[in-house]
């Protein structure tokens, strides 16, 4: 059965008032955080409308962990440990950024759990909010739709998909991929630290920090959205990419078009490559074949050509760190040490990146 594993938001790391919310001024994520592991057979998280308090999803289950990953969470007291799990309901926001998110308020047996974001919430940003109560198609039946329609309260929405989900997920290239070096073009694979990597905007940078991490057959199986996203030769325009070319569901992709600068008022954004999927010459790698993704990590955050195609470097943000990697937190502390104290001293990111659905725009 498919695992799911995410960062959720506590009570204390957000602030409502007056018809918005915002991240709290002194939010900690270290403290203020936890670790949700969710096992379902489907694609969707379910609400609890046919039964409240429960969860309409028999198979949802799921394991709260304190931010580190490893240490269980207790949440009013009690231990979650592969207990039912649902959506209570989905918080949809819109920030003064333009920025849209949902938040889905996680609950197991009427207990609050933490808010699962479809995208990170941006410090300094103020977010107006709608609530729905999350009411599935297939749950109205029999007296359930009668229910339906005496039901007053909160509008109703439909189960939220996993894969717009953009939780804790991997960020990186595979080790084939070319990029060019003062000595010519290189696999990402033969890089080592020291080395010199042309960037789109600063020259060549040195690479500070390389970070490898194979996922097996097993590893595939479990958990197919980390299964890589497959660009065709020229699925992004002529020689963009110059050959097939595989990423990580999250890494970031420029974008330069017309259409990016009148839905985001930027004439270049960075897109989550799932974003970006169209069915045809863009699509997830569904084959389950072993993959190695690779970090690669400069001073600052950069863009870099690989295979004829513009994406991101590796930018340590705090949502992008996964707990289950506290071993590559301690590494990167020892090359990176004002991290240790905050992950924003690395700095922004170089472009104004967009969530999966809001790259799904740029596709439509």
């Amino acid at each position: 059965m498919p695992t799911h594993r995410y960062f959720v938001y506590t009570a204390d790391a957000l602030s409502f008032s007056g018809g918005s919310v915002r991240l709290s001024s002194d939010v900690d994520p270290d403290t203020d955080r936890r670790v949700v592991s969710i096992s379902d057979n489907d694609n969707t998280l379910d609400g609890d409308f046919t039964r409240d308090e429960r969860g309409a999803d028999t198979n949802q289950r799921g394991t709260v962990y304190e931010s580190d990953g490893s240490t269980l969470a207790r949440v009013d007291g009690d231990y979650i440990y592969n207990d039912r799990i649902y959506a209570e309901n989905q918080i949809v926001l819109t920030g003064d950024d333009g920025s849209q998110i949902t938040l889905y308020a996680l609950e197991s047996g009427g207990e609050f759990i933490g808010y699962l974001p479809t995208t990170p919430l941006s410090k300094n940003v103020n977010y107006s909010y709608e609530t729905h109560n999350v009411i599935n198609d297939d749950e109205l039946t029999g007296y359930n739709r009668y229910k339906y329609w005496q039901y007053v309260g909160e509008d109703e929405t439909d189960a939220g998909s996993y894969s717009d989900i953009e939780g804790a997920t991997v960020v990186c290239f595979t080790p084939n991929a070319q990029v060019t070096t003062p000595e010519g073009l290189r696999r990402i694979r033969r890089l080592n630290i020291g080395d010199q990597v042309l960037t789109r905007d600063r020259g060549y940078q040195t690479v500070r920090w390389i970070y490898r991490r194979r996922l097996s057959r097993f590893d595939l199986q479990k958990n197919p959205h980390l299964a890589p996203i497959v660009f065709e030769r020229d699925a992004l325009g002529p020689g963009c990419p110059k050959r097939r070319f595989k990423v990580s569901p999250q890494h970031r992709i420029l974008i330069e078009t017309h259409m990016s600068h009148l839905l985001f008022a930027s004439h270049a954004i960075l897109a989550p490559a799932k974003g970006l999927v169209n069915g045809d010459n863009v699509y997830q790698d569904q084959s389950c074949a072993p993959i190695t993704y690779v970090h690669l990590m400069f001073d600052q955050h950069e863009v870099i050509e690989t295979d004829g195609l513009y994406s991101e470097s590796y930018h340590p943000g705090e949502w992008v760190l996964t707990a289950s990697q506290t071993h590559v937190r301690q590494e990167l502390f020892q090359i990176f040490p004002e991290l240790e104290t905050s992950l924003s001293a690395y700095g922004p990111t170089c472009y104004p990146s967009v969530s999966v659905q809001e790259a799904r725009l740029l596709i439509a």
